[in-house]
């Protein structure tokens, strides 16, 4: 996972029987690795050698999880009837009111509702530099390591809940986070809490069917910021919040976080902890100062590892 100041990383291993956190390695870089939008080779390069030496490296491919703060993410409403031509025409367009030079970008798109009445369709899209994968694919593969996936934590985090191995917890492990008397058909409202911005996704039955963004001042007291997620939330989500189960991931997930969000919002939340449901041993646990910061590493890892349907 990269953010613009440090490097977590996991090495992960299993089978859909088993996911097991092998090692984990958190390195603070000596200078910034992105600023204003330029990725510095030589601090990643830094920062890379440092966390392989805690990691002890064994893997020979890796997936990258951006930060959601530097990614551009968002839902686009797009026509049905234009042809991929001219739907990859739509989305550079769209993406030139959010970045300079959207043809340096490579864009991913995801359909997340149809509207048939309208004849639209929402389509979530995330763009990437261009410069920044080809940066990173030649830092690892100067390790030896192939770079077989790159999202953004929140996606990662999204992931988590697509995946079958932690689809099969839902009337056991996850009954703490799904009513098991609902499980089938439940809202979930994640939630990433990063330190510039807030994403949001709502989820049933483990797939996103509407996203939103929402910048944040990075002074917010966590009050704060709470209030905000529950403006958001409201705003543009209000016709289907009975029953939904808010879930908060990021860097700025924390417990005092969560009890904010219950005292204003009157609503089941919790945090997204993937060692609930994943092998780890004890030392490491306690290694690990925030399980909710590394769950879209380990959401995107699994999605890696074929695990998703």
């Amino acid at each position: 996972m990269v953010f613009p100041d440090r490097i977590l990383a996991t090495e992960m291993e299993g089978t859909s029987k088993a996911i097991a956190i092998l090692s984990y390695a958190q390195v603070h870089a000596s200078s910034p690795l992105i600023r204003d939008g330029v990725m510095d080779s030589s601090a990643l390069s830094d920062t890379f050698d440092r966390v392989f030496g805690q990691l002890g490296k064994k893997a020979d491919s890796a997936v990258v999880a951006l930060s959601s703060d530097i990614v551009f993410s968002g839902a686009i409403p797009v026509d049905e009837s234009l042809s991929h031509h001219a739907l990859q025409s739509h989305i550079l367009w769209e993406l030139g009111h959010f970045v300079e030079s959207p043809e340096e970008y490579v864009t991913n798109t995801t359909v997340l509702n149809h509207f048939p009445e309208k004849h639209a369709k929402l389509v979530l899209l995330v763009a990437f530099q261009k410069r920044w994968i080809d940066m990173l694919r030649l830092l690892l593969l100067d390790r030896h390591i192939s770079l077989s996936a790159i999202d953004t934590t929140h996606f990662g985090a999204e992931y988590f809940f697509r995946s079958e191995f932690i689809r099969k917890f839902s009337q056991s492990e996850l009954s703490a986070l799904l009513h098991p008397e609902r499980a089938a058909g439940t809202l979930l409202a994640l939630v990433g809490v990063g330190a510039q911005r807030i994403d949001i996704s709502i989820l049933r039955d483990g797939r996103s069917f509407a996203y939103i963004r929402q910048v944040l001042p990075e002074s917010r007291a966590e009050d704060e910021i709470a209030h905000e997620v529950v403006r958001v939330l409201l705003n543009n989500f209000q016709s289907i919040r009975a029953g939904w189960t808010v879930i908060l991931h990021g860097e700025r997930a924390t417990q005092e976080q969560a009890q904010a969000f219950r005292s204003i919002s009157k609503t089941d939340v919790t945090l997204l902890d993937p060692f609930r449901y994943l092998k780890a041993s004890e030392a490491l646990r306690q290694r690990i100062e925030n399980g909710p910061l590394v769950a879209g590493g380990i959401g995107l890892g699994l999605r890696a590892m074929e695990l998703l349907p």
